[in-house]
């Protein structure tokens, strides 16, 4: 059940917090007294996202070298509103029939925000 669940979230594109909330638990307990979701969903979340990952990253390999005639990597830096400092790394090709594609490859926070001009004089 842990499984479909967390199927559910990710193709729902649902946030995992959901599962920390105490109105999902009292949703959870009147569906059925005995799941304790919060027991299993750690390490079974853990799992599910590494085996998806790799199958994502190969998934995305095999894509690239089959249907792109152009790439590029864009990076972005930016703030947010509580001054915390972020990277992300897209991949964006266009494929042989012409369309435009992007992944998203890595989202990682910094441990410092950004400033432009930090790096105007680069």
């Amino acid at each position: 059940m842990v499984y479909l669940f967390i199927k559910y979230l990710i193709d729902n594109n649902l946030l995992f917090y959901i599962v920390q909330k105490q109105t999902f638990h009292t949703f959870i307990n009147a569906l059925n007294p005995d799941f304790n979701i919060l027991y299993r969903y750690e390490a079974i979340i853990k799992k599910y996202l590494e085996i998806a990952n790799k199958n994502t990253e190969k998934n995305l390999k095999d894509l690239l070298k089959s249907n792109s005639i152009a790439v590029s990597l864009i990076t972005d830096f930016w703030t947010s509103h509580i001054q915390e400092g972020y990277i992300g790394v897209t991949y964006i090709w266009i494929s042989k029939n012409f369309k435009i594609k992007e992944a998203l490859l890595s989202l990682e926070y910094i441990a410092y925000y950004y400033i432009a001009e930090k790096f105007v004089n680069c």
